[in-house]
């Protein structure tokens, strides 16, 4: 799947994020006709099921506070990864952290 991705570590956006949404609502300005899909993912320990749940729900909420709606619509989307598309495959806690993020991912869209 081509196209570019902005990652956002969870860590990063707690206590700042409406900052960070709004600095993303400005970025999302600069690519007029690019598909974008809000991708959750969580830490790998723990229920594969309870994670992706999560992840599910995360990425709702996040395109809920980004766009104000709770459906899909025109050329955006959104996504719970749950734990299958790790950054880091680690056990120590600092990586975990970091595969616990909000993903941006925005391509054009295919001829």
């Amino acid at each position: 799947k081509g196209g570019y991705k902005i990652s956002i570590p969870e860590y990063a956006i707690e206590g700042r994020e409406e900052e960070v949404l709004n600095h993303l609502k400005d970025t999302l300005k600069l690519y007029p006709g690019y598909l974008f899909e809000i991708q959750s993912h969580s830490k790998q320990p723990g229920d594969d099921r309870t994670n992706l749940q999560k992840t599910e729900k995360r990425a709702e909420d996040f395109f809920f506070k980004l766009y104000g709606k709770k459906e899909k619509f025109d050329r955006f989307d959104f996504r719970g990864y749950g734990e299958v598309e790790p950054l880091f495959l680690s056990e120590k806690s600092f990586y975990q952290e970091k595969n616990e993020r909000i993903d941006i991912h925005f391509s054009l869209p295919a001829n």
